[in-house]
């Protein structure tokens, strides 16, 4: 295909497995919780909306440790003349399953912390909270060697494998979340049963995986020690902050909504659930994006490139606003609230200047491009609104309209940072 929309179109359809696979749990997601809205008391909406968030961090902050054990591998294929032998290739993974083993402790320390900003914040959920939260804890620690396996798959060509896992789980999750919540069960025994059948799914597919990846690379690979240098820990970290950040940003208002009643904290679940259906697999327009242009040594064009990858992302942009209408008619404005709902509709159409030109920056420009807008926004901006609007005792609507103004400030300042950086980069190694 030729003419001005092969480019952008292009994009569109080299990004579509990796959507696929990064909006399987967030639709899942948004969908046990809109079951739990109309089956469960209120409060426990709010409560699987801030372990979905908690859940989405570990996977989210560990996509860097993803991208290392693919870069590792590629490089370790280049040092041999793209042969590299079964021991390099194991022990290049058991290297990087090392630095999984430092981030599954980082990780415990992170959801330890969540779970005490939750309780404190919901004293009235505490039981239930520990109980769920407790239960889901072995899925989580998993999330940085499942990431390890995710990369080494991709180097491997075998997209599909991630692909099946992540639809297995989704399945498992879907499943058993709409099972024990319409069961009639305490809702203790239930979300305590939930937690544990989706630790046990991701620790079984996780093994299988492992299992069959052993027979790809014909080297033992697993090991129980940790690796702490510090360049190693940031290169996997910075490589996956601004997920990172979002979903923190997402767990503080999700806590911070509950307080100031169970209907605020629900509507707000359901909310968060949209953002992260569209934000999180969206965000792989504008990463596609970036790699095509940088391997086909095109020229960044601020207006151009802006536009196109508002193009690449329409497809995308116009399923999630018709599911949103679905939803809407489905089971009423979102949180109850047609204002609520206009809203997410137009955080989802400024999208592509906020989360996918960012992907696209880190790319095209430089790994810290559009990062100072990030952190402003989010460390600075936000938390000071959210603390005046919390005092004031706000509604799902008005908290919500200020995270509008967060996104519509993140996305002015991407489009600042791509203006004021013209010429292309290489790719980051």
């Amino acid at each position: 295909m030729t003419g001005p929309l092969s480019f952008p179109l292009k994009a569109a359809w080299r990004a579509l497995p990796l959507i696929v696979a990064g909006f399987i749990p967030q639709f899942t997601s948004l969908l046990v919780i809109a079951v739990a809205v109309s089956s469960s008391p209120d409060g426990i909406p709010g409560l699987l909306g801030f372990a979905a968030s908690l859940f989405s961090l570990s996977v989210i902050g560990t996509i860097g440790v993803s991208i290392c054990t693919i870069t590792a591998l590629v490089r370790a294929r280049t040092e041999h003349r793209g042969k590299p032998s079964p021991a390099i290739l194991g022990s290049v993974i058991q290297r990087n399953l090392a630095y999984a083993n430092t981030f599954s402790l980082l990780a415990l320390v992170g959801s330890a912390l969540a779970l005490c900003l939750l309780v404190a914040t919901n004293p009235e959920m505490q039981g239930v909270a520990v109980a769920y939260c407790v239960a889901l804890l072995p899925g989580i620690l998993c999330s940085p060697h499942s990431a390890v396996i995710n990369g080494a798959y991709q180097y491997l060509d075998r997209n599909r494998e991630n692909l099946s896992a992540t639809a297995s789980f989704g399945l498992i999750y879907c499943a058993s979340g709409i099972f024990l919540l319409t069961a009639n069960l305490p809702i203790l025994l239930a979300l305590t049963l939930f937690g544990l059948s989706q630790s046990c799914g991701t620790v079984a597919i996780l093994a299988l995986r492992v299992m069959r990846l052993r027979r790809h690379v014909g080297s033992p690979f697993l090991t129980a020690r940790l690796r702490w240098d510090a360049q190693g820990i940031w290169d996997r970290l910075s490589a996956s902050l601004d997920g990172a950040v979002f979903m923190i940003v997402f767990l503080v208002v999700q806590s911070a909504a509950t307080t100031i009643s169970p209907d605020t904290g629900d509507a707000i679940a359901v909310a968060i659930a949209f953002a992260r259906l569209v934000a999180v697999p969206l965000k792989q327009v504008g990463i596609t994006y970036g790699r095509l242009a940088v391997s086909t040594h095109r020229p960044l064009t601020p207006g151009r490139s802006l536009i196109e990858l508002f193009l690449a992302a329409s497809p995308y942009l116009s399923a999630a606003l018709l599911g949103m209408l679905g939803y809407a008619l489905w089971s009423g404005p979102i949180g109850g609230s047609l204002l609520l709902t206009l809203m997410i509709a137009a955080q989802i159409i400024i999208e592509p200047a906020a989360g996918v030109l960012f992907g696209y920056l880190k790319l095209a420009v430089s790994p810290r491009a559009g990062l100072l807008g990030l952190l402003l926004v989010y460390f600075v901006a936000v938390p000071a609104l959210l603390f005046f609007l919390i005092q004031a005792g706000a509604t799902a609507g008005i908290i919500w309209a200020g995270l509008l103004g967060a996104r519509l400030l993140f996305a002015a300042s991407n489009v600042v940072s791509l203006r004021t950086n013209n010429s292309p980069r290489h790719a980051p190694r």
